[in-house]
This record gives structure tokens, C-alpha cells and sequence, in this order.
């Protein structure tokens, strides 16, 4: 405890406490304030912009029903059926429209969210839908089956002009013994349009039912942070939902009053909710659930690492105090009995307990004694000179007096009246040393590469590094002209050559200066000049006098059509030409000896493209891989180089697909179809089975089979009735039966579409 003094640890604290902790604190306050109110506006911007493309994409799918109704009821026969039903024609005439209808209301079936389309005639107790035709009650009682309070509402309904207005949501039983194929059970909304259009006395309704449960699976956004999306209407009521809401449909009415724009709602301390309205119905609004927590994680990250920053400084600002305080103490008795033999009257004074006046009194004696710190400031000149030296130059000094004595005080040579010049040489190290080679080892390389360059001038020069991999030197002279400032990038660059199989280097030449204040002025010119430099493998002196327009003007990116291009190479798997595209504008790099920072620019948009490509086809691979992508091409300092990087980035990005394999696979579903082309064979079996999505496995079934696959499974099932008709006896009806047909009038339509004739003539007429 002798080497302790508690008043010098008290002091040291004191001033530890007031000079960094108070102003950490105030710091850490204000910063956690700020910060938090930014995280939490961006965090609520993104959010209205996920809900707004969000209810854009679902106004959209509604808009396009609604557009599918128009058409159908603009396009169909339907005028022509009500006037026959008017005229009381024969029914046979009736049944072929009718039958008609039938197959054009089927086509409205298209969208996943549509469980059946229907046409009610008002003047008519008539219902049609995708089957059949039959009278209401029987439709509702028996086919559609709904209750009788909701039957009311649909048909009670039916008054005056509709343009895709939406029903209450209602449930619908259907009887195991219907003939129709889907699933019509669930909860159900349907959305109703009137014939004629602009008419307040219309003669027929259109009906498309929508699953509620399939309209909850669009009501899903890809975020980890939203916990349930809905669709309510302005009263409240739950239309359709994806998740769990905590708030009650009462509530929810509620909540829609108070709602102010661009704002959230607190719901609980862990969710909020978001109100945006529907453009395609004004009565709707799409409400998103938010967990806030997890959104405001990073806020609470914040809060936590300033409490331990804070009490990080508390034992630092202690330890160091002690360490100091005893450090200092030390030496301070030492001093005391080292001098008690010469000046004992000293020693013995007092001195108000202050033992720092020993020091001060002091102080000569000990430097004259203490030879190793002597040493280590002289071992630490170079580093500070260097420091000096890269000031100058990001004009962080812009005083010449001041300059001049601060020059002075470090050793470093100058004079007044000087003339200026510096020189950036940029170290790129090849990719095959650039991760071998420590950064001890580059360290060691650097000083030796700057006593070299020293010795082959003759002028006073100043060295520094102001960036990574870069050496500053600054000539010094009298005077400079053009001819001198090249001799000079001349031996600079024959120094470099010692170690030029580690790296390419170049040589920026910057403009010659007045004034040492003015350097920062040569040093962002000789900056500009290295943009000059190009990938060719040689020590590159970039200057005015180097300087090639035709380099300067080859600024290439890729045109729209280069990039439309590449992306129909990546969706026709031509992949190779993907390659050679790339390196083909690499070659028109270096045919013009291109700048590299061109070069690589025209590489990122490439890579760009690239990723753009294999977004389109659902192949994300993560934000850090792409960005590791990047890094390699900046990594590259030659032609060579660059080219190797792209060729692996595509062997890497581009897998080509095994075509015989994806033929094997459909030779499988061909087979199938060969042994069951009487059963149901929808597309969804088989693109479940393959692992594709409806819509991609019925491209890549035309790619690989020639054909779509509808027109293949009837036309299957053509070749079968044909076969049937003329090798056996039976009737009509069983062979529609046996081929996949569930009634006779369907199977003669469509036999009569690719036969022309009807399956009756066409037997007879083959058997005579």
C-alpha cells in the first residue's frame, strides 16, 4: 500500500468522471433518443410500404375478377339464350345455349380463390352454373346447398344495377352425391354483377363464389414481423383473415374510427395495427398485425449495449485511476529515497502532502536519466511524421506557419519556398498472394519498397499512407517540371519492380504545387489519375501526359436490351451464352485498354443481371452470398483475374438442369395417363407429385413434350373413344363413361370439335 495514495486515485477519477463518463452519459442519452425515434419511423415507413404493395396485389386480383365477369357476360352467348327463353323455342335449341353457358362459365373457374360461378335468372326461375341448369329452389335445396335465412339474403338481394358488389359471408353444405368434382364446402362470399349493364331492371345476375379459406392464404406477407393480416370491412366485421388478431371484430370497428394516416395503433404492448384502405372497394381495408417487439429488437439492443457502455467506463475509469495513481506513486517514492543521500534537507520538507511538487521539481533530473524513453520517442518519430505527412494531405492543415512549426517540432525536413509534388502508388496484390501474404509481411515489404524509392531519388521525399495499400510520397524541390515529374514516376515504378510478382501496381502522378498548404490539391489529383489505371499486368504510370481519351470515353453498362437478353439465355438454360456474353464485353474492354474501375463497374452490372436472373426463377441464395459475390470481383486486379471470377461465379450460379432427367420424369406422367385416362387427371396431382407449382409444370410439360397438357389429355382420350367406337359395341354413354367423361352431351361436343362429325356418324361412317 506504500505505492498507493488514495487522494491521487480520488483525483484521477474526479477528472476520469467529469471529462468522459458525464459527457459519455449524455452522449449515450441523446443517441439512444435519436437513434430510437429513427429506427422506429423507418421501421413504420417499411411497414406502410409492405402493406400498401400488399393490398395493391390483392386490389389486383379483384380487379382482375372483376374484368373476368365483364368479359364473360360481354362475350358470352347469354343475349341470344334470354331471347330464346323468351321466344319459348324448342328446347333442344335452348339446351345447346344453355350447354353453351355451361362451358364458358367454366372458363371463370381460372382463379384459385373461386369455388363456383353460377348466372340466376331474375324473370325465370332458372339457375345455370358450370354443370347444369335447373330451377332455383332445387339449386339451393339440393346442388348449392345454403340455409334458408341465407338463400333469402341472395336472392332478396337481386334488385337494381351491380357492378361486382360483394355478398355477407355465408356457408355452404354440399351432399356427397353431386355430380360436380369440387369442393364446395366452407364458408363462402360471392361477389355479383348484373346483365344488362347500366340497367336498373336487369334479367340476370353472375355469381363467383369465393372460399374464404383461400382468399386467408393471399392474406400472407413474407415477414417475420407480421403476425396476421385481415380483410375487414368499415363496420368491423372479418371478411377474410390470415392469423390470429387480438383484437375482437367489435374492436376492430373502433380502432378503424381512431385510426389516423400514416400512423399505427398499440393493441398491446407487443403488437400494433395498421390500417390501409382497399382502392377496389372503399368499404374494405386491409388491417396488418405487427409485432412490435420483435421490430423494436434492435432499439432494445441499443438500450442495452449503452447501460454496459456505460458501466464498462465505470470499471475502466476505476482500474485505470488505481493503475495510474499507484503507477505514478511509485516512481514518486523512489525518487524520494533515491535523493534522500544528496539533498536529505529536500526529502525532508514539507510539502502540504502534495507529493506531486516532487515531481514538478523534479522533473529535469528524471528526463536527463530516463535514456529509454529518449529512445522510444525516437523510435516513434517515423510513425508521427507519417501521421503529419497524411494530415497535409486530406487538408486537415491549411496554415503554412503552422505547418511549418509543427515540422519543425517533429523533425521533419522543410523549407520555405518549396515546390511540391505527390505520387499515389497503389499496391493491388494478385488474388493468389493476396490472402498468403500476412500484413506483417506486407508491413516489412512497404519499408523496404519506400528506402528503395528513396534511394533512386535525389530529392527530399515525404512518406505516408493514407489509405490501405497505398503509399503517398511527396517530392520536395525547388522547382519541377513536366519532364522531371515523369523521370521520377519513371525510377518509382523501376523500385516497385523488385517485388511486382505480389501485386500490380500504379503510379498516380498529381499536379505540382506552390505552397504546402496546397498539397491536398496534388494529392486529389494524383487520386483522379489512379483511375486511370487499367488491368493489364505491368507497373502503370497514370498521369496528364498518359492519359488516352478513347479510354476515358469506353463508360459501357448494359443496355435494356443486353440485360433482356441475358435474363432469355438464363429462362432458355443457355447458359454458356450467358458466359460469352460477359466476357466478349470484357475483350471490348480490352481492346480499348479500358480503366479498371470501368471495367469493374460493367462487371457489377453483369453480376447484377445475373441475380436479377436467378431472382425471376426463385433461386434466392441470401443477401451475404451476393455480397461475397462483389467482393471477389473487387478483389481482382488483372484481365485474367477478372475473367476466372466470372467463370466461376457462373459455374457456381448457374447449375444447368439434367434435360434427360426432367424427361424421365414426364415419360413417368405420360405412362400414368396411358393407364388411368379415364380417372381425373387434374394438373395439381401432378405437379404436387413433381414439386412444381401448377402453372411451371404445365410449361415445362409443353417444352418437354411438345404439347399442352389439356390439349394432350384430350386428344388422348379422342384416340381412345375412336378406338372403342369402332372395336367394340358399346354405347355412347359408357364410352364417355370409361374415357373420363361424366355425361354424353360434354363427350360429343368435344369429339365433334377434333372429329367434326358426332361419335354415332363417325361409327357408322367408318363401319360401312
Amino acid at each position: 500500500m506504500r505505492s498507493f495514495n488514495g487522494k491521487l486515485f480520488r483525483q484521477y477519477f474526479s477528472v476520469f468522471f467529469l471529462s468522459v463518463i458525464i459527457p459519455t452519459m449524455v452522449a449515450s442519452i441523446l443517441t439512444h433518443s435519436y437513434v430510437v425515434g429513427l429506427i422506429e419511423n423507418q421501421l413504420e415507413q417499411s411497414n406502410d410500404k409492405v402493406i400498401t404493395n400488399f393490398s395493391e396485389s390483392n386490389d389486383a386480383l379483384f380487379s382482375s375478377l372483376q374484368a373476368d365477369m365483364i368479359n364473360f357476360l360481354r362475350n358470352s352467348n347469354l343475349q341470344e339464350f334470354l331471347s330464346v327463353i323468351d321466344e319459348g323455342a324448342h328446347a333442344r335449341k335452348r339446351s345447346e345455349l344453355a350447354y353453351s353457358l355451361i362451358n364458358q362459365i367454366r372458363m371463370l373457374e381460372s382463379e384459385g380463390i373461386v369455388t363456383n360461378a353460377f348466372l340466376v335468372f331474375i324473370d325465370h326461375d332458372m339457375v345455370l352454373d358450370k354443370n347444369t341448369y335447373t330451377t332455383k329452389d332445387y339449386y339451393f335445396d339440393w346442388l348449392y346447398v345454403v340455409s334458408e335465412e341465407d338463400k333469402k339474403r341472395l336472392l332478396g338481394g337481386l334488385s337494381g344495377s351491380k357492378v361486382m358488389d360483394f355478398t355477407q359471408p355465408y356457408s355452404v353444405k354440399q351432399p356427397i352425391t353431386t355430380y360436380d368434382m369440387n369442393d364446395l364446402n366452407g364458408t363462402n362470399i360471392s361477389t355479383v354483377m348484373s346483365y344488362p349493364f347500366n340497367t336498373v331492371t336487369p334479367e340476370v345476375y353472375l355469381f363467383l363464389s369465393l372460399d374464404r379459406s383461400r382468399l386467408s392464404d393471399h392474406l400472407r406477407v413474407q415477414e417475420d414481423w407480421n403476425t396476421a393480416m385481415a380483410i375487414i370491412d368499415d363496420s368491423g366485421n372479418i371478411i377474410s383473415k390470415n392469423g390470429e388478431l387480438a383484437s375482437e371484430p367489435g374492436l376492430l370497428a373502433e380502432q378503424l374510427e381512431m385510426k389516423m394516416e400514416d400512423t399505427m395503433i398499440q393493441l398491446t404492448t407487443s403488437e400494433r395495427l395498421s390500417f390501409t384502405q382497399s382502392q377496389f372497394n372503399p368499404s374494405w381495408y386491409y388491417v396488418s398485425a405487427v409485432d412490435w417487439q420483435l421490430l423494436m429488437k434492435p432499439a432494445r439492443l441499443i438500450q442495452t449495449f449503452s447501460l454496459w457502455f456505460l458501466v464498462f467506463f465505470f470499471i475502466v475509469g476505476g482500474l485505470a485511476s488505481y493503475l495510474l495513481s499507484r503507477k505514478i506513486y511509485t516512481p514518486i517514492m523512489e525518487i524520494k529515497a533515491g535523493l534522500a543521500p544528496h539533498s536529505r534537507a529536500f526529502v525532508n520538507q514539507e510539502h502540504g502532502g502534495n507529493d506531486f511538487e516532487v515531481i514538478k521539481q523534479f522533473s529535469g533530473y528524471l528526463k536527463t536519466e530516463n535514456k529509454e524513453l529518449t529512445q522510444l520517442v525516437g523510435m516513434m518519430l517515423p510513425v508521427v511524421q507519417e501521421n503529419f505527412v497524411s494530415k497535409l494531405l486530406l487538408g486537415e492543415f491549411r496554415d503554412s506557419l503552422s505547418i511549418e512549426m509543427y515540422a519543425k517540432e517533429i523533425q521533419l525536413p522543410f523549407e520555405r519556398n518549396m515546390t511540391f509534388v505527390v505520387f499515389c502508388i497503389d499496391l493491388s496484390y494478385y488474388a493468389r498472394h493476396a490472402s498468403p501474404i500476412s500484413e506483417s509481411t506486407k508491413s516489412f515489404m512497404v519499408a523496404e519498397l519506400k528506402e528503395n524509392i528513396r534511394k533512386e531519388l535525389e530529392e527530399i521525399v515525404w512518406f505516408c499512407s493514407p489509405q490501405s495499400d497505398m503509399i503517398a510520397c511527396v517530392l520536395i524541390g525547388h522547382s519541377f517540371n513536366d519532364d522531371e515529374v515523369q523521370r521520377t514516376a519513371r525510377n518509382m515504378r523501376q523500385a516497385l519492380k523488385a517485388y511486382a510478382s505480389f501485386y500490380n501496381a500504379a503510379i498516380g502522378v498529381g499536379t505540382v504545387v506552390e505552397k504546402v498548404e496546397h498539397l491536398a490539391l496534388s494529392y486529389n489529383h494524383a487520386k483522379v489519375m489512379l483511375k486511370q489505371k487499367s488491368l493489364f499486368s505491368d507497373i502503370k504510370i497514370c498521369s496528364e501526359k498518359h492519359a488516352s481519351d478513347d479510354r476515358m470515353a469506353w463508360e459501357r453498362f448494359l443496355s435494356h436490351e443486353e440485360i433482356n437478353q441475358m435474363i432469355n439465355f438464363y429462362k432458355s438454360r443457355n447458359y454458356d451464352r450467358l458466359l460469352e456474353t460477359a466476357l466478349d464485353l470484357l475483350d471490348e474492354g480490352i481492346g480499348l485498354n479500358a480503366p479498371e474501375s470501368l471495367v469493374k463497374n460493367l462487371c457489377y452490372d453483369i453480376l447484377n443481371t445475373w441475380i436479377r436472373a436467378l431472382e425471376s426463377g426463385q433461386k434466392d441464395s441470401g443477401l451475404s452470398y451476393y455480397s461475397s459475390l462483389f467482393e471477389r470481383v473487387e478483389r481482382c486486379v488483372t484481365w485474367d483475374e477478372l475473367k476466372d471470377c466470372l467463370r466461376d461465379i457462373h459455374h457456381t450460379l448457374f447449375q444447368s438442369t439434367k434435360t434427360h432427367e426432367l424427361q424421365e420424369q414426364f415419360d413417368d406422367v405420360l405412362k400414368y395417363i396411358d393407364n388411368h385416362y379415364g380417372d381425373d387427371l387434374s394438373i395439381e396431382h401432378f405437379s404436387q407429385q413433381m414439386g412444381m407449382s401448377a402453372g411451371h409444370f404445365s410449361r415445362m410439360f409443353k417444352e418437354v413434350v411438345g404439347e399442352k397438357y389439356v390439349e394432350y389429355i384430350t386428344r388422348y382420350r379422342m384416340e381412345k373413344a375412336k378406338q372403342l367406337l369402332l372395336e367394340t359395341d358399346l354405347i355412347i354413354d359408357d364410352i364417355a363413361c370409361r374415357i373420363g367423361y361424366f355425361g354424353r352431351n360434354s363427350f360429343t361436343r368435344v369429339f365433334r370439335k377434333y372429329e367434326g362429325v358426332t361419335p354415332g356418324i363417325y361409327r357408322t361412317s367408318q363401319k360401312k
